[in-house]
């Protein structure tokens, strides 16, 4: 499923509470008419949305319509598909096993995971959980189709026609097929499914009454009907299949007051293993961070550590945030690039209400101490058709420019024109590198860059956001 474009749990050792003290003042309010009138101009039909400040719920439910063909109106019961936002809950079913002993991170995928094609099960679960393995996401293969019935042998006949991209660790690169392993892991290792280990060991014990791992083509009472846009009008979604709807990779339905339970989960009642795992980036052969824990992307806004995923599956798109006191959970129920555009700005405008100066959003201009990097990166986004020179990418990168052109790591910005502003407006240290980071304003649009540059000034990571 993609992501950065897509898809009894009491452990000894608890994490100690990462809220601040309440202090009696006044909760900051939302401007609901501003989303309202955001989510009007992207067509979006309906939103889930929890914003939480210092362990308070400011704001947790649904706005719009959840079917519009029947008028029901979305509310904190509401499900939306998180797509892959929901591999966090894979990886702390992987986490609970590794933290009992039951399995090794650091032990190959192949010595829990039966009829793993050879290339890849020497890879390490650890390298899976975060995407380091150089295990080739399954959506680059055509015969995956959203609405096609694929089960366990299938899946693995065709990924085995797969080569790995790179060695593990060599390199980072988002996979998909990575977390469907290790819900084959889960179920090999427990004897359960995938299904209901989720249901049976996270949400139930927490007292999450509507979540659940979706099947779609069930009846599911308070699901919010899935859209996309054709011909910029408002058309049902490709109904994916069943099973693949509930893949290990981003399988959760979520309503807003499941979102406050699972939010005061991971801040007071998960393991410190746990946590630690997700809040830690993967360092690669280089020395350089992945920028990416166990389910989780990673990144410094305001010198404050961020979590942050994204998801997406036909119809759906979601953005989950959280920083030391923020959190919020944003889904809509419409795929379209508007419209996931929207849901960002709507979630990182919600944390900037919840707690000024929280992202990126307000970040200022600062000071170009290197403009010539500055001007190169320019053109690079604005190549065309022109092909990147591998050599001003480090190693992690350059190995990944020798895929085909479908899967390049590098955003190509030529179809918006020359931007009207690009501003550097954060600079950073990182092992054995410097993140800076990017404001670039279009014609309609704007857009935040994060980019590596290593001590020779080869670039080793670009995220865009």
């Amino acid at each position: 499923m993609p992501s950065l474009y897509r898809r009894s749990f009491l452990l000894s050792g608890l994490v100690a509470p990462l809220l601040l003290p309440r202090v009696a003042h006044a909760a900051p309010t939302l401007d609901q008419q501003r989303i309202r009138d955001q989510m009007a101009t992207a067509r979006i039909p309906a939103l889930l949305l929890t914003a939480i400040l210092d362990g308070r719920t400011v704001f947790a439910g649904g706005i719009g319509v959840a079917a519009p063909a029947f008028n029901v109106a979305a509310t904190d019961r509401t499900l939306f598909h998180l797509g892959s936002v929901g591999k966090h809950f894979t990886a702390s079913l992987v986490l609970r096993l590794a933290e009992a002993g039951t399995i090794a991170l650091n032990r190959p995928i192949g010595a829990y995971v039966r009829d793993v094609p050879m290339q890849f099960s020497d890879r390490s679960v650890q390298s899976l959980l975060t995407h380091t393995s150089g295990i080739p996401d399954y959506e680059s293969l055509p015969v995956f189709e959203d609405d096609r019935y694929c089960d366990r042998a299938t899946f693995l006949k065709r990924i085995g026609a797969l080569q790995p991209d790179f060695d593990e660790g060599e390199a980072w690169a988002y996979s998909n097929t990575a977390y469907v392993l290790l819900g084959y892991l889960l179920a090999d290792a427990q004897g359960r499914t995938y299904r209901a280990q989720v249901d049976e060991d996270l949400l139930r014990p927490l007292g999450m009454q509507e979540a659940r791992v979706d099947d779609a083509t069930a009846i599911i009472p308070n699901r919010a009907e899935p859209f996309d846009l054709k011909d910029n009008v408002l058309r049902h979604a490709t109904r994916m299949d069943g099973d693949f709807s509930g893949w290990a990779d981003g399988p959760v339905l979520f309503s807003a007051r499941d979102a406050v339970r699972w939010e005061a989960f991971l801040r007071t009642r998960q393991s410190r293993y746990a946590d630690s795992a997700m809040r830690t980036p993967a360092l690669l052969k280089s020395g350089r961070s992945a920028a990416y824990g166990a389910g989780w992307f990673l990144d410094r806004w305001h010198g404050q550590e961020v979590q942050y995923h994204s998801g997406a599956v036909p119809g759906f798109r979601a953005f989950y945030l959280r920083t030391r006191r923020v959190s919020v959970l944003a889904a809509i129920n419409l795929a379209s690039d508007a419209s996931e555009a929207a849901l960002r700005s709507i979630a990182l405008s919600t944390a900037e209400t919840l707690l000024p100066q929280s992202t990126f959003l307000s970040l200022q201009k600062i000071r170009d101490d290197a403009p010539d990097k500055t001007d190169a990166f320019k053109k690079m986004l604005q190549r065309g058709a022109t092909k990147l020179d591998p050599a001003r990418f480090a190693p992690e990168i350059a190995v990944l420019l020798q895929r085909d052109a479908s899967r390049q790591p590098f955003p190509n910005r030529a179809s918006l024109g020359e931007p009207v502003a690009f501003e550097l407006i954060e600079q950073f240290n990182e092992p054995n590198g410097t993140l800076r980071r990017y404001r670039a304003r279009y014609a309609g649009r704007t857009d935040h860059y994060a980019v590596g540059y290593a001590t020779d000034g080869k670039i080793y990571r670009v995220r865009s956001l």
